[in-house]
């Protein structure tokens, strides 16, 4: 006998959330399967162009998303509140982003850059 370790990507296109995917798995008649590790990501507006929509580009893409670090962008309110400003990023795109977001902003904005840490 033997037991079989697969990972998959789920696109949750009708929101149902990873809890009822994982019911779905579990309580399969023919599946004696267990969850041991779920993981999501913002994959940002889905698009006929997303890397996931190409079998060419989606391991890759996947690989990004879900492997390594990740960072955000976020600004600061003046009461103290940070808000948001970015999907999940690599660093590098996370500059990117921060330098973009204070260069078009009217005010003089601050934008820090935060690591997500699981």
């Amino acid at each position: 006998m033997k037991a079989h370790k697969i990972e998959v990507v789920v696109l949750d296109f009708e929101g149902y959330g990873v809890d009822e995917y994982i019911n779905i798995i579990s309580n399969h008649r023919h599946l004696s399967a267990t969850c041991l590790e779920t993981k999501t990501v913002d994959i940002g507006v889905w698009s006929d162009d997303h890397p996931l929509n190409n079998r060419k580009t989606h391991e890759a893409e996947s690989t990004r998303l879900f492997e390594g670090e990740h960072y955000a962008v976020f600004t600061q309110s003046g009461e103290g509140d940070f808000e948001q400003r970015s999907n999940w990023l690599t660093h590098e795109e996370a500059v990117k982003f921060r330098d973009r977001w204070i260069e078009s902003s009217l005010c003089a904005p601050t934008a820090s850059i935060f690591k997500r840490v699981n």
